[in-house]
């Protein structure tokens, strides 16, 4: 049987949730600062760059010989100082260090009748979460090579970066409960719903209600030729691995809570299989490979991972209630968030 991405770590997803991190927030105010808190814990930078040169294996394959934490998650103990540009700040040390924990532990309970994912390597239905640290910024790939950024994506994000740490964050999606695209909506650590049939595959999202439709028929997108805000997607499996194309975004996107720029002319490739590890209900897992190809902010095309837990215990999902903060009149201003310059 073919191991996963995530061999490397030895635990089952279950074990190795309880050493992970758990970040989420509202809004990119709330994301931005979030983030400075867990800087100021002393979260773990990113994976070092590799040499000159060396872009690791091809999307989709794990690095050899690789027997670390998995991709995006620094090594045990390892931590560093805040990234350039932004200063700690944020709440007491003890308070944000118990919310971690908390949200670490939220693990599905031993106890409860609770549903086991179809036996299907195909059925991906059901409630899926995710654990990992949101990231600050994307900065290295899955193999630990620096993110690609071409002069204008270099460009970009440090304007970001700039106006955050002036204080005056530029609204995004996300800011205006608006669906952000798959990159930060995969990444928020929140439950969501996979539904499917032989005709389509649809992921609900709990936060900035996000739908997330694959279509294996290009001809049946549910919304015609408009660009949705989760672009155009079309399936296809290979094996048992489920590879989505997105393109055709209604405006560009925020990969991270910095700004790491995606046009809106990008092309997503999404990688998708069901892992079973453990003989626990909680050790089946999603495996997702995401490959960003944007020649508008990126020198080539590159790839990060993410692991998502089977959560059962979490259905139905609640409501959320975005606009009842950002239908204020004052929101914006209050929040400090600015409009972004279009030049």
């Amino acid at each position: 049987m073919r191991m996963p991405v995530f061999a490397a770590v030895k635990s089952s997803a279950r074990a190795n949730a309880l050493h992970r991190g758990v970040l989420t927030a509202l809004g990119v105010a709330c994301l931005v600062a979030s983030a400075q808190h867990a800087y100021a814990q002393g979260a773990s930078p990113p994976l070092g760059a590799a040499p000159p040169g060396v872009a690791g294996p091809p999307p989709g394959a794990a690095p050899p010989g690789v027997t670390g934490p998995p991709p995006g998650a620094a090594p045990p103990g390892v931590a560093g100082p805040p990234p350039e540009g932004l200063s700690p700040g944020g709440p007491p040390d003890s308070a944000f260090a118990a919310f971690r924990d908390k949200l670490a532990a939220d693990l599905l309970p031993l106890s409860g009748n609770w549903p086991s994912p179809s036996l299907d390597p195909r059925n991906f239905e059901g409630v899926w979460r995710q654990y990992n640290i949101l990231p600050l910024e994307r900065s290295t790939d899955m193999y630990g090579a620096k993110t690609p950024l071409n002069e204008a994506g270099r460009a970009l994000l440090a304007k970001r970066v700039a106006a955050s740490r002036a204080g005056t964050p530029y609204v995004n999606a996300s800011a205006v409960c608006l669906p952000p695209g798959q990159p930060l909506q995969l990444e928020i650590n929140l439950p969501f719903v996979i539904y499917q049939n032989k005709d389509w595959i649809q992921f609900l999202f709990y936060q900035y209600h996000g739908a997330w439709t694959v279509v294996f028929d290009p001809a049946k997108q549910p919304d015609g030729s408009a660009r949705p805000y989760m672009g155009r997607s079309v399936g296809h499996w290979e094996a048992d691995t489920l590879v989505v194309e997105t393109s055709g975004f209604k405006q560009a996107l925020w990969l991270d809570i910095n700004g790491t720029p995606i046009s809106a002319d990008a092309k997503l490739t999404h990688r998708i299989r069901k892992v079973h590890q453990g003989a626990q209900q909680g050790d089946w897992s999603l495996e997702v490979i995401t490959t960003v190809d944007d020649p508008t902010y990126y020198s080539r095309p590159w790839s990060w991972a993410t692991a998502y837990v089977w959560r059962p215990d979490k259905a139905p999902i609640s409501e959320f209630d975005c606009e009842s903060s950002v239908n204020r009149p004052d929101y914006i201003s209050s929040s400090g968030l600015v409009p972004e310059p279009t030049d």
